[in-house]
């Protein structure tokens, strides 16, 4: 292996594909392809464009690529996974018929030598020449999630928490990292899956599975107490000295007629389920979501307790989808077992592209220092001159001026919601100051005032704050540099009522903490809006509406605002008013 190899990372199967160039012992580019296509997660469909933005960003061809890294161990299927399948066959013999189905088709879909013709033809059809497609090989799927955690957390020893649906036949795993050796401690495998617990209540609470996990974290706190569920619920989700176990006959392995995510069972037990997001929420849909979330956090900490224990180690890394629950991180953050903590910000599948294109650095001995994380800045940026002929294009009347980021402190001090479209764009479920909505945290109609007219959303949904970095200490508690808006923090009492619009009903915010080295521009502009305010808080939500990617042309930037209920474009070096 050449000393800096360049590699490819891809996810093309599912939800989210994603693709990621790795150069140099660096990340040069990442990018979702919905945000390319325009379709909200993109399902089905191969990362056509996203492969070719990394490319040209690193200004390479694919036969220039050394090799190709998929975050699926396709090698495990069929031998072991039908091995897995067997075992579960007689555990838990009351399987309906579509389970039986499901598990039928996981052992068909990952045959290695089709798997690799599949992606071959893929890219054939992206018009590249077969003899430019270099080597592909696999990574298994959680050793993909724990390397995209630890290398980027730039800790030199780590404990490292793995919940997702599943990888593989992996749900949860328990690592130790130290230097350059990765070592599994523990692993729990479906259907004992935590991804697949949540789904079901996110299911249950009238939400899409694998898209609306955080509606049902955000409704939870709306909840109350409710002693039946919480009986049922740890019956289901059991807690045992070594870990947890749930019992399958509440979700995919009991009788199904309602729903595909949850049995009978559950429903004779969780009441009548909320079929779609327009139906009304009733009391027990935001009982259930409570009492989930509280057994969830109550895991949570019990793995990472067994893990530090193990381990030794106080710097905790978490990845998996699960790790997208900022309420179950925060949780386990203030507990008294962590020291540190990173939470990989793109901790979903399309995260694990950046685990297989660090594998193969890691694998060989080479540096990894370069692939630490400060931030998600990894997408595509577009030039002033491309951003004024898209406002021509759209016959905008506008204003190139000097210090954007006055400008918008001042608009945003005087109550406008302005669009904020500036750099590379983030990769991740967030918006981090590339492109993002602004608004002033002071005002307590604000978030009504968004949810209504800009996001077209449930008016219980809550928005986050940025904090300028060297204020944290001032409103958080327990504070740390965290700039990825993964992780809840209290806020102090003295404080939730100076920034109502982006504290949660519990008290809790999720921040984004900005370093003026981070982005420049981004820290500017807060620095100036506390300069008017004495607030170094703005409210930063992701630039798009319900149901739509987050924005990554001019274009879309463009279109969002005009059909929204935003105010003002800072877009570059220019501004656009309504």
């Amino acid at each position: 292996m050449q000393k800096n190899p360049i590699v490819l990372g891809i996810l093309h199967l599912g939800r989210d594909p994603t693709a990621c160039l790795i150069k140099d012992g660096k990340i040069v580019a990442m990018a979702e392809e919905e945000r390319f296509l325009r379709i909200k997660h993109a399902e089905g469909y191969f990362p056509k464009f996203a492969i070719k933005f990394c490319l040209e960003k690193g200004n390479i061809r694919l036969e220039d690529v050394d090799c190709i890294s998929i975050g699926w161990d396709a090698n495990a299927y069929p031998q072991r996974m039908a091995i897995h399948f067997l075992k579960t066959w007689h555990q838990y013999p009351t399987k309906d018929k579509k389970t039986l189905e499901w598990e039928i088709k996981q052992l068909e879909t990952f045959n290695p030598e089709n798997y690799t013709k599949e992606i071959i033809n893929q890219l054939i059809k992206c018009g590249y020449k077969k003899d430019e497609i270099p080597e592909i090989v696999f990574k298994p799927h959680h050793y993909c999630h724990a390397l995209s955690a630890y290398l980027a957390s730039g800790f030199k020893e780590a404990s490292i928490l793995i919940m997702d649906g599943h990888g593989e036949e992996n749900a949860t795993t328990l690592w130790h990292a130290k230097g350059n050796i990765l070592t599994k401690i523990k692993e729990i495998n479906i259907p004992h899956s935590l991804g697949w617990f949540y789904a079901a209540f996110t299911k249950f609470t009238g939400f899409e599975i694998y898209d609306g996990e955080g509606k049902t974290m955000g409704l939870a706190p709306y909840g109350k107490p409710n002693k039946k569920f919480r009986e049922n619920i740890r019956q289901l989700l059991k807690i045992n000295e070594d870990g947890y176990e749930i019992d399958p006959s509440y979700l995919f392995y009991g009788k199904r007629t309602i729903a595909d995510e949850f049995s009978d069972k559950f429903a004779d037990i969780f009441g009548e389920y909320r079929q779609n997001d327009k139906a009304d929420i009733r009391e027990h849909h935001k009982d259930a979501a409570y009492e989930a979330q509280q057994r969830l956090e109550e895991v949570g900490l019990h793995l990472a307790e067994i893990l530090i224990r193990k381990t030794g180690c106080r710097n905790l890394c978490l990845a998996g989808g699960v790790g997208l629950n900022c309420k179950l991180n925060g949780y386990i953050y203030r507990s008294e077992f962590v020291d540190n903590i990173f939470i990989q910000p793109v901790s979903g599948d399309d995260g694990t592209v950046l685990g297989a294109g660090m594998a193969i650095y890691f694998e060989n001995g080479l540096n990894t220092d370069g692939f630490k994380m400060n931030t998600v800045y990894f997408g595509p940026d577009y030039s002033n001159e491309e951003i004024e002929a898209e406002l021509k294009n759209h016959g905008l009347n506008y204003n190139k001026l000097e210090e954007i980021e006055k400008i918008t402190a001042k608009l945003l001090s005087e109550g406008k919601i302005v669009g904020w479209f500036q750099g590379r764009m983030e990769v991740g479920p967030r918006a981090l100051g590339a492109r993002s909505i602004l608004a002033d945290p002071r005002d307590a109609k604000m978030k009504d005032k968004l949810n209504a007219k800009v996001k077209f959303r449930e008016s219980w949904r809550p928005f986050c704050p940025s904090i300028l970095y060297e204020d944290i200490s001032e409103y958080l508690e327990k504070p740390c540099f965290h700039p990825f808006m993964i992780l809840t923090f209290n806020i102090k009492e003295g404080m939730r009522s100076k920034i109502p619009s982006v504290v949660h009903i519990d008290g809790t915010a999720r921040p984004q903490t900005v370093r003026k080295e981070d982005n420049e521009r981004y820290w500017k502009s807060l620095n100036e809006f506390k300069k008017l305010t004495g607030t170094p808080v703005v409210l930063n939500t992701s630039f798009n509406i319900k149901g739509e990617p987050i924005v990554c042309s001019p274009k879309d930037a463009i279109d969002c605002f005009l059909k929204t209920g935003i105010d003002v474009l800072a877009i570059g070096d220019f501004i656009v008013k309504k």
